[in-house]
């Protein structure tokens, strides 16, 4: 049963959801406002809903929060749990995660969903006949990067866990640099990620971690260091003497990647990359990095 505030796009569906059934499977697809099938939900009771607020408010303005969109789902979900084992959500990648799972009912799982780098949806799964309400901090995240290939970098933690790890601050910069996919940025595992992979973090705000063994599971992008470089105006202006192009990434920096790109004079492109960022104790660097194997 799929219900359609758009007609055009319920019209599109009732093209394309047919062609990806199973042969003796149907789907009926309806069109209106969501409140006005509540009876029939009821009385179906789905094994599971899947509910998509629409994130636009009047023609062209888009919302984020999940009171702005519609339906809201925080009376919505409290109204649908009952009839229903498991619902689920798809909500903005905009929101924040702890006020997503304060904002919802019974949250059994949260997953972030990344593509290609770039975070997606926040997906959350609730359930009224789970047991008792999970607290919080002891709900799953999920972090998830799926890439071209269609292979997916997880992180599985919990906010009780990034709140209960400690975290280890570089000393020096070692042989690997890892930077964490966006999903785990956006989840905030910062200690979690360096906790569960022995790496240590070269500053509190920069999410940037250095290992002398290669960790090659990493839930994001892990580079060899070729050079660690001082960031002075002198440095910069004869940099491009010796590393004419490379990609630009800047972290706790600053300086912007098109600022120091400009300043620098490199050239995009090439199979380098130089991180501009800071360490533990204050100093700036440029890493002069290659993609780990």
């Amino acid at each position: 049963l799929y219900i359609e505030q758009n007609e055009a796009t319920a019209a599109a569906a009732r093209h394309n959801i047919p062609c990806l059934l199973q042969q003796g499977k149907q789907a009926e697809i309806l069109t209106g406002d969501f409140a006005q099938y509540l009876p029939m939900i009821k009385e179906y009771r789905p094994d599971c809903i899947f509910v998509d607020p629409a994130r636009r408010a009047g023609a062209v303005r888009r919302v984020y929060a999940i009171a702005d969109c519609e339906p809201d789902l925080r009376p919505l979900a409290h109204e649908l749990l009952p009839d229903t084992n498991n619902l689920v959500a798809k909500l903005s990648p905009m929101i924040d995660v702890l006020d997503t799972m304060l904002s919802l009912p019974y949250v059994r799982e949260l997953h972030i969903v990344a593509v290609r780098g770039e975070v997606k949806e926040l997906l959350v799964r609730m359930s009224l006949h789970e047991g008792k309400a999970l607290p919080i901090g002891r709900v799953p995240i999920h972090a998830v990067n799926l890439t071209n290939g269609g292979q997916a970098s997880t992180l599985q933690f919990t906010l009780e866990e990034e709140q209960c790890v400690s975290v280890r601050y570089a000393d020096s910069i070692e042989t690997y640099i890892y930077e964490p996919h966006a999903a785990v940025l956006k989840a905030g595992a910062f200690k979690s990620v360096a906790h569960r992979y022995n790496l240590s973090k070269l500053h509190p705000n920069s999410h940037i971690y250095t290992s002398s063994i290669l960790e090659s599971d990493f839930p994001g992008r892990t580079f060899v260091v070729e050079e660690i470089i001082p960031f002075t105006s002198s440095t910069l202006k004869r940099l491009c003497q010796t590393v004419p192009r490379a990609s630009i990434s800047c972290r706790n920096f600053p300086l912007s990647p098109d600022e120091l790109r400009k300043r620098s004079k490199i050239a995009d492109g090439g199979d380098k990359t130089l991180l501009a960022t800071t360490a533990a104790g204050g100093e700036r660097l440029l890493l002069l990095l290659h993609k780990a194997e």
